[in-house]
């Protein structure tokens, strides 16, 4: 399914904000673990095609701590799977499951900290992604705008076609009360001789 434009910019408006905040608030882990059934995800993100693989991409990992799901940029994990290790990184090494089609992680992590300091790396990555979410911010107000003239244009020719099908159907009623009132006067006439 192709998302609409408005859809699009959406998504792409939501996921700057989230690189930007955590840029601009790198030692604040609140900005960097988010909940997946966060209202703004679940309406804005995760709707749109591959927002969620963007999120990923941007170094917000998908990790589940106790049966919740969240992205979390930075994060030291202390997981539970059949070694019990503790203190390990959020980036599993085994291949990861596939259910209905999507990734889920192998294991289930007790807690997901999120460091006060943010890796360099990530900030980096952060950045990247920012840039580009800022130039596809652009493209896409071009192309909702567009979008919307096309709808605008659409629904204005199909209000004509309304109208012109309304004026067909009028004058269709006049043509035929005509031809109607001519066989009448016809009938009068032949009913007088």
């Amino acid at each position: 399914m192709r998302n609409t434009p408005p859809v699009q910019e959406q998504c792409i408006n939501t996921l700057h904000s989230i690189c930007e905040n955590a840029l601009a608030n790198p030692n604040d882990p609140k900005f960097r673990k988010i909940k997946c059934l966060n209202k703004t995800i679940m309406n804005k993100v995760s709707p749109c095609a591959y927002g969620e693989d963007f999120l990923v991409a941007a170094g917000f990992p998908k990790l589940v701590e106790l049966n919740e799901a969240f992205f979390a940029c930075g994060a030291v994990t202390e997981k539970n799977d059949a070694q019990g290790a503790s203190g390990t990184t959020a980036t599993p090494t085994n291949p990861t499951p596939q259910f209905n089609g999507k990734s889920v992680p192998p294991f289930c992590f007790l807690k997901i900290n999120v460091s006060e300091e943010c890796p360099v790396a990530i900030l980096r990555r952060l950045e990247i992604a920012k840039d580009l979410l800022h130039k596809a911010s652009l493209l896409a107000v071009q192309k909702t705008e567009r979008w919307e003239r096309e709808k605008t244009r659409e629904k204005d020719e199909i209000e004509i076609q309304k109208q012109r099908a309304k004026e067909a159907i009028r004058e269709d009623k006049e043509r035929r009360q005509l031809v109607e009132e001519r066989k009448q006067a016809a009938k009068k006439k032949e009913a007088e001789i």
